[in-house]
């Protein structure tokens, strides 16, 4: 292979039918941009029934990963109902994390996903997607591929494809990834902010949880009758009013996290695979402390959530007057679990091995 840049696009092929073969004109525009913008070629392969396909999933993936390879899944409802779209995102992703690159994956989410939306989704395909940073295609979609817009978001995916493709091979092909120094540092300067943040967060679940309890005696002293609807609702509206800066807290603070967190979590695996060491500092050792020091703050919280669940259980779906508060609640602990579940996927591979980094 040689350093060479090349990718799949996986895409339900009834998607392209519909879209009126767009998705496969997407992939000539990317491809065409990328030449354009590197003065390189990039080998986008986009029928999984071709026989060069399967030859090159196995040279680059099965028999062993190529760092010079992406996988762009078109991503719509029915792409996570495919067998086949499926089992390639999910073998992917894992090879690209196993290879500490887990960025090599760029998903396109080409229509509404309610799926990708919904927080209590544990599907192990859309987890995945939700956990990255996919590009948002779905106004762009109908858009005609002349326009401004549409051109910009083709560079755009464009840039991020040649940005990773270098910082993982190099200009002249030889490799290079993140270095440790910096990495450390991050993660030095996030622990601490992290857990003041989760402090703030787990105040808030604390205070939403209290006017929880309140709300549950309230309305066990009104007998639940049609009669009574009216006054019942003012109570929820109530309830609804008190818990929407917390719940607004507990949104920003998760998604923030989860943010931080995805965007380490690249350089974080590279170094743990490459097991680098950098300027005299023991990068695993360093790296060690501070996951271990950010699980412990981090899952403290987490049997908040778990305990918050089932305070909130009860009341979902009462009225649609709270569920613009409870919404916002569920997004950002899913986010937040999500950010912790990356992190011990961090402290699983540093510990895997009787405490040396894989």
């Amino acid at each position: 292979m040689n350093g060479s840049v090349a990718g799949f696009l996986s895409y339900a092929a009834a998607d392209n039918g519909a879209a009126h073969n767009r998705i496969l004109r997407l992939s000539e525009l990317i491809r065409d941009e990328y030449a354009l913008a590197t003065g390189t070629d990039l080998t986008l392969y986009t029928s999984r029934h071709d026989p060069r396909w399967s030859a090159e999933w196995r040279d680059r993936v099965t028999d062993g990963f190529d760092s010079a390879t992406f996988f762009v899944p078109v991503v719509t409802p029915r792409y996570f109902r495919e067998p086949e779209c499926r089992r390639e995102l999910i073998d992917f992703t894992t090879a690209a994390r196993a290879h500490g690159a887990p960025e090599l994956v760029l998903p396109i989410v080409y229509a509404q996903v309610r799926e990708l939306a919904d927080p209590a989704n544990q599907d192990e395909a859309v987890a995945l997607v939700r956990r990255m940073r996919p590009e948002k295609w779905h106004d762009l979609r109908t858009d005609d591929e002349t326009t401004a817009a549409h051109r910009r978001a083709v560079c755009r995916l464009t840039a991020r494809l040649a940005t990773i493709s270098l910082r993982h091979n190099g200009p002249d092909g030889s490799g290079h990834g993140a270095r440790a120094l910096d990495v450390v540092g991050a993660l030095a300067d996030a622990v601490p902010r992290w857990g003041d943040a989760f402090d703030v967060l787990a105040s808030a679940m604390t205070r939403i949880d209290v006017l929880t309890e309140k709300l549950t005696l309230e309305m066990a002293n009104t007998s639940f009758e049609a009669s009574n609807a009216t006054e019942q609702i003012a109570i929820l509206r109530s309830y609804a009013d008190e818990i929407m800066k917390p719940a607004r807290d507990v949104l920003t603070l998760g998604d923030a996290f989860a943010a931080e967190v995805i965007q380490l979590d690249p350089s974080v695996l590279a170094l743990l695979h490459d097991n680098r060491v950098g300027s005299g500092v023991d990068f695993a050792e360093h790296c060690r402390g501070l996951i271990h020091t950010a699980l412990r703050r981090l899952r403290h919280t987490t049997n908040l959530v778990h305990d918050h669940g089932t305070t909130t259980r009860a009341i979902t779906g009462l009225t649609e007057v709270l569920d613009d508060p409870l919404n916002d609640v569920a997004v950002g602990v899913r986010s937040m679990l999500d950010g912790i579940t990356l992190i011990s996927e961090w402290e699983r591979r540093m510990t895997s091995t009787g405490g040396q980094t894989e």
